[in-house]
């Protein structure tokens, strides 16, 4: 039987391939620590990188770095690399799984399913641009597939699937005046995809997936909105989305000093070339950064990064392998939606 490891197995996407692909294969799931295991799956050896490994005829790898520091996540996947080394050879297929993010949260850059150079951008960003660059350094490309995801979107997901469902439930704003594209993928297509993958004799490099990159944000959220009967409230006003390092810093000082000062500290641009601490050390001498800021009205439920995904008018190009179709539908996905969130106690008309 074929050996598979699947590296960040705990996470959204890695414990659902866990579960699926343990039904197949020989099944090791390499995470940080023993401790750090949310819930076994029968059959499955759960190992820590720190331990002997075998070699793998497959390696999935669905775990990044993020650290506040740039440097730090450089650092991390170096020592991911270094993992990849002692647990495949020249035969062992590896599947990195990465984001469209690579071409900025607004898809502000190029679409091509190539490599791209790593650049200064948001830390989530960096990580996933540097860690795609240095497995393309150190293993063959027939070696290496790395797929870009889509938003991620299912029961459960807390980066898309749940900022919209919450924002709905306590009408808090949403809906943007130009709502983008979605540019989203269903975890049950990325599992089929990966599967697919596995066992495919075609090769790609760079894969795209983004089954529904042709639905707008507007049919996204009413649809969600008609199943919980409510009503989506507008998004007024949008942040701004930087596209330089001038357009950032502009921006920042049109703000009183103490919010310019933590525009910059989480800033696109500005926290890749200046270290958080420094912004974080100049916040810490003013007192009112003490007591915790009180919700006003119009507050978002959703973080920055998301309202710039709702504005996004780019739709995200697919480029996959060929003989596969996606097993679930949007129509399929919204009755899949509402089931677990009756079962989850939300309000359902």
């Amino acid at each position: 039987m074929m050996k598979l490891a699947i590296i960040g197995a705990n996470g959204y996407v890695g414990s659902r391939l866990t579960s699926a692909l343990a039904e197949t294969y020989n099944v090791t799931a390499i995470t940080r620590g023993i401790d750090s295991l949310s819930r076994a799956v029968s059959g499955v050896h759960y190992k820590t990188a720190s331990e002997d490994l075998p070699i793998f005829d497959v390696v999935i790898n669905t775990s990044y770095a993020l650290d506040k520091n740039h440097a730090n996540c450089a650092l991390a996947n170096n020592e991911m690399i270094k993992l990849l080394n002692r647990i495949c050879n020249k035969q062992t297929k590896i599947i990195h799984l990465s984001s469209l993010a690579v071409f900025g949260f607004g898809l502000d850059k190029e679409l091509k399913a190539d490599a791209i150079a790593t650049r200064n951008d948001y830390v989530y960003v960096f990580s996933k641009l540097d860690m795609e660059n240095k497995l393309i350094t150190h293993f063959s490309n027939k070696r290496v597939s790395i797929i870009r995801l889509g938003n991620v979107w299912g029961p459960g997901n807390a980066s898309y699937t749940q900022p919209v469902i919450d924002s709905l439930l306590w009408e808090l704003p949403l809906l943007p005046d130009k709502p983008g594209m979605c540019n989203l993928t269903h975890i049950d297509n990325i599992v089929s995809y990966i599967t697919h993958t596995i066992s495919c004799t075609q090769h790609l490099t760079f894969h795209h997936l983004a089954e529904w990159s042709d639905i707008n944000w507007k049919q996204v959220i009413d649809d969600m909105a008609r199943i919980m009967g409510v009503k989506p409230v507008p998004l007024i006003q949008p942040p701004c989305y930087p596209l330089s390092f001038r357009d950032e810093v502009l921006y920042a000082f049109k703000k009183k000093p103490l919010e310019a000062i933590k525009t910059l500290r989480s800033g696109r641009f500005t926290s890749a070339y200046f270290p958080e601490r420094l912004f974080s050390k100049i916040l810490l001498k003013f007192a009112s950064l003490r007591y915790p800021k009180q919700p006003q009205l119009g507050d978002y439920a959703i973080p920055d990064t998301f309202i710039w995904v709702l504005n996004c008018q780019k739709a995200f190009t697919n480029t996959r392998l060929a003989n596969w179709q996606p097993p679930i539908s949007w129509e399929e996905s919204l009755k899949t939606l509402a089931y677990w969130m009756k079962e989850s106690g939300y309000c359902i008309k």
